[in-house]
């Protein structure tokens, strides 16, 4: 058992979306396929805050998600699946007297599907190329009377797709890069008047090193960029295209008694355009295998 943790604590993590509004990211690492017959359950506490500097609003985001995956065989490829359900508390924060001050809203967050498979999968070497595909179901909590950024539900189904590669450098430290594209259904419900909104595509690119510890532990570090995801309200003019840079870094301590390992992880923007922006996040999970 030991042996198997220390090997699946650098993965479960290329199914890992964050939000349908951002991009797919990953940590260094998440690319290594697991072996056929596990199964993972996923416990995340997220915190996030958020700003949009143009337009003087702010608010902090919680989420405690629940992600239930599995591994098997695809033809003769690895192949990973999950379900993921989020239960979201968002807290404006503007202080903004055009703004009503509304506290916090709290409900269920929109339900995530993923399915990964590798069509090159070499554990010797360490080599790893790998797809993934994610439906984001617009079944969480939405009411379109509400501040629009404070809902926990988007109101609107998304699709994105996903490739990662990973290599080793040297002996104890691996490389990966990964690039994901986000497509947006349309939000017929936005506002108050119950306008239609849509939003171009959002392109993501990232790339990273993973550093693994003689017991099992990681540490990583992650850039990332996106572009894209300009929006227009009732056909009219597509506004606030999105370029952000960020930093990620992801440590994880496997904890062989317990079958399982904990990930804590720091992401902060380095520079950012338009729009509402996750200025910095921590996430801390628990990983149980079975």
């Amino acid at each position: 058992m030991r042996f198997k943790i220390l090997i699946i604590a650098i993965f479960i993590g290329f199914l890992g979306p964050q939000s349908a509004a951002l991009a797919i990211d990953l940590n260094p690492g998440d690319v290594r396929a697991p072996p056929a017959g596990l199964k993972a359950l996923r416990l995340t506490y997220q915190h996030s805050q958020l700003d949009n500097s143009d337009a003087n609003l702010s608010f902090r985001s919680e989420q405690l998600q629940a992600r239930l995956g599995g591994a098997f065989t695809l033809g003769e490829m690895p192949a990973y699946a999950f379900v993921q359900v989020p239960l979201v508390r968002n807290t404006d924060q503007s202080g903004n007297p055009n703004v009503p001050d509304v506290g916090s809203v709290s409900g269920l967050g929109d339900t995530s599907l993923g399915l990964a498979i590798w069509p090159h999968a070499d554990p010797v070497q360490r080599t790893y190329f790998g797809l993934a595909a994610y439906l984001f179901l617009p079944t969480g909590d939405y009411d379109a009377e509400r501040l629009s950024w404070l809902n926990p539900g988007a109101n609107r189904t998304s699709l994105a797709l996903q490739v990662g590669y990973e290599r080793p450098l040297l002996p104890r430290l691996q490389w990966m890069s990964a690039a994901d594209a986000l497509w947006f259904g349309s939000n017929d419900a936005w506002g108050a008047d119950r306008q239609k909104r849509q939003q171009k595509p959002l392109y993501s690119a990232q790339t990273g090193v993973q550093y693994l510890f003689p017991r099992g532990q990681t540490l990583g570090v992650a850039y990332l960029y996106n572009a894209g995801g300009a929006a227009r309200v009732s056909g009219g003019d597509y506004q606030n295209r999105l370029e952000n840079q960020r930093l990620q870094i992801t440590a994880t301590w496997p904890v062989p008694a317990r079958a399982g390992f904990v990930s804590l992880q720091y992401g902060t923007k380095l520079s950012a355009q338009a729009g509402f922006i996750e200025a910095q996040r921590w996430n801390l999970s628990w990983i149980q295998l079975f």
